[in-house]
């Protein structure tokens, strides 16, 4: 999977999560939760490195379709706890980019993109986490 498409799939991912906690946050309260300057920061130095800003241009220029990727995923139905027609289709395209990917018992969907460190067992990790269910009454 090239870092095109990789930069693809982490979209979608951190679209939905992006999505889901501004609808929570919305409904929760008015404000959001404070960020610390030290978070702020950290962000604001990340930000600046080359490779981060290539990703980010990356994302930008396939801005249109991740969002129709990202509603044709929230098209297929997929109230709580019944997730695994939409979990499929993840688990698909996951497979389809070049992800080692599986579904869990519960219907999780994991991708994991193999590095390139030089010792794997020392190598950093990227987790991306979100729910694939809507939260909403069928």
């Amino acid at each position: 999977m090239s870092v095109r498409q990789f930069v693809r799939v982490t979209c979608s991912l951190l679209l939905g999560t992006v999505l889901s906690a501004v609808v929570v946050s919305a409904t929760a309260q008015d404000a959001p939760p404070p960020v610390s300057p030290q978070a702020v920061q950290a962000l604001q130095k990340i930000n600046q490195l080359p490779r981060v800003k290539a990703a980010l241009a990356a994302i930008e220029r396939d801005d249109a379709l991740t969002f129709r990727d990202q509603i044709a995923l929230t098209e297929i139905p997929a109230p709580p706890f019944k997730e695994a027609v939409r979990a499929a289709e993840y688990l698909k395209r996951m497979r389809a980019l070049g992800l080692d990917a599986r579904m869990d018992s519960e219907g999780n969907v994991i991708g994991v993109r193999k590095g390139q460190a030089h010792r794997p067992s020392h190598a950093p990790r990227l987790v991306l986490a979100a729910h694939l269910d809507t939260v909403f009454p069928e």
